[in-house]
This record gives C-alpha cells, structure tokens and sequence, in this order.
C-alpha cells in the first residue's frame, strides 16, 4: 500500500467552495448567483429555503468572508488591501470631537416659542378669541 493510498480527503465546505469561486472570479458576487456556483460545483440540484438559509449561515460564520451590502459578498482580504491602499493615498484628517448629527438633534430640541414670529401668532390668536367672546355676550344679552 503506497503512502496516502488509504485517506480519503473530506469533500470541500461550502466556505471553502466560496471563497475559491470569488478568488476565480476575481470580485464581488451577488448572495445568489455566489449559491448557484456553489451547488453547480457541489452538483446538487434544486435550491430550497433551508439549503440557501444554511449557505448563508455558514458565510456569515467564516472570517474569510464579508458582507459588502445589497446582497454582495467578497472575501474579507480584499477589504484589507482596499483600505491599506486607501490608506497610503488619503492625507490624515483630524477627527472630529462632537459628531455630525449631534447639532442636528440640538437644533430639533429647541423648545417652542422662540421661533421668529411665534410671539405676534400668539397675540393675534388672543385678539381673536377675546373678540368672538365679546361677540357672544353681545348675543347672549341682545337676547
């Protein structure tokens, strides 16, 4: 019996069919089409719900992979060559101390009756309603 004659080698995982279908294809595919790669490769036909749920559990378990956003998936090695090449491109900026959207909530938080104009409303208002009761006692008298 030659050496390694006896071992079989355990087919490959669906992480493993993934990633080597991305590294061929060189960039990003959509959840979908990545699924209908890997069980044309694995020859299984057919693509029910728990067979794509248990596909996209085991990408979303393995740090090989990432998730990019709108169904897309890549292999998380080629986040880090974009951002160190980022990275050595961009001039370093200084961090802001107070977020963005903190002003935004500030400004939504101010409290009534400070606008511009909102005093002469109110008058205008208080005009109106002491009018119409002065117009009901007239009525209320007249009658």
């Amino acid at each position: 019996m030659a050496a390694g004659e006896g071992i079989r080698r355990a087919p490959p995982s669906t992480v493993d069919i993934a990633c080597q279908v991305l590294r061929e294809m060189g960039r990003p595919m959509h959840f979908r089409e990545l699924c209908d790669e890997i069980m044309r490769r694995r020859q299984e036909a057919g693509s029910d719900n728990l067979h794509l749920a248990r596909i996209y559990t085991d990408l979303n378990l393995d740090h090989r992979l990432t998730y990019l956003g709108e169904g897309n998936w890549g292999l998380r090695e080629w986040q880090r060559q974009r951002i160190s090449r980022s990275l050595a491109t961009q001039v370093v900026r200084p961090v802001r101390k107070e977020p963005p959207w903190r002003e935004e909530i500030e400004q939504a938080e101010e409290p009534e009756g400070e606008g511009p104009g909102e005093e002469e409303e109110e008058q205008e208002d208080e005009e109106e309603s002491d009018a119409s009761w002065d117009a009901q006692e007239e009525e209320e008298e007249g009658a």
